[in-house]
């Protein structure tokens, strides 16, 4: 956005994130843009006092959708005996790597029937500063026929794992709007994601389906894996309810029409211009917080 204040075509912004610098890209040089779309109520309230936009129609929320109209709810998951728990961030930081390490610790310890999936990276963050020589979860979790480490798969198969899903795990640092979430949801599922502020605790406080723990807290998110399990009738309610949610609010559609609405306002309103010049120019790159 650099250059938005020297040109005349109308300019949408999207910020992926609810903070940090693909926020604060999506933000800058706020007063020549005609909307910035934020993933979540979380993303809006951020960049609206963070850039200081008293225009309330300025910050659009669009949450992300998933395709696929044509999907049909089967209720298969609502008699499961071994409950399949999918993780699909891999080692992540922003998804809570070291949250989830602890938590399969903890399942690995106890008797309960189910089936834990890792999808994805299996190379630790700290792997090229351990000094145990530890580079892989796997060398961190013994072997366990209820544990499967899938390692990097195709997005076909990531996606047969995550409709597998009885419970989704994504209790994440940091999020925008995450497309694996709407598609364990699309698949029916019970999510569980952390408390912290981005689009995957919202949907779940829209939704009210689900359960939400606190943010680093691997005990809790240990021991509501654990009610699930034990308690899975009091859960079966769920299965249908993401699936139904997702056909209706995270919908193609839904997404499309809000965006059409959005993109012929900007072309209908007039767009706020200056004219170029070089002090005008480089004062535009100087990163906002640094303005005088």
């Amino acid at each position: 956005p650099y250059i938005a204040p020297f040109v005349t075509t109308p300019i949408i912004t999207v910020a992926h994130f609810v903070n940090g610098i693909q926020a604060d890209n999506a933000g800058y040089n706020t007063d020549y843009l005609n909307t910035i779309i934020a993933l979540s109520n979380y993303s809006k309230q951020y960049l609206e006092k963070e850039f200081k936009i008293l225009d309330t129609q300025k910050v659009k929320v669009v949450y992300n959708f998933v395709s696929d109209n044509t999907q049909k709810y089967n209720s298969y998951k609502e008699f499961s005996k071994e409950l399949t728990i999918v993780f699909p961030g891999g080692t992540s930081v922003q998804k809570s790597v070291d949250v989830i390490l602890d938590t399969v610790y903890r399942l690995k310890l106890s008797a309960m029937n189910f089936k834990f999936v890792w999808l994805g990276d299996t190379t630790l963050p700290s792997a090229k500063k351990s000094l145990l020589r530890i580079e892989k979860t796997t060398q961190l979790i013994s072997t366990d026929k209820r544990i499967l480490f899938t390692g990097k798969v195709s997005r076909e198969e990531a996606m047969q794992y995550i409709a597998s899903a009885n419970i989704f795990l994504l209790p994440s640092r940091g999020e925008g709007c995450p497309m694996t979430l709407l598609e364990a949801m699309r698949e029916g599922c019970i999510p569980v994601v952390s408390d912290s502020h981005h689009g995957s605790r919202e949907l779940l406080e829209i939704s009210k389906c689900g359960e939400i723990v606190p943010q680093g807290d691997s005990e809790k998110l240990y021991q509501v894996i654990k009610k699930i399990i034990e308690n899975h009738n009091e859960y079966i309610n769920c299965y249908k309810k993401t699936f139904e949610f997702s056909k209706t609010y995270l919908s193609q559609d839904i997404w499309r029409s809000k965006m059409s609405e959005i993109i012929l306002d900007a072309t209908q309103k007039p767009k706020k211009v200056i004219k170029i010049n070089l002090i005008r120019f480089y004062k535009s790159m100087i990163p906002y917080r640094y303005r005088i």
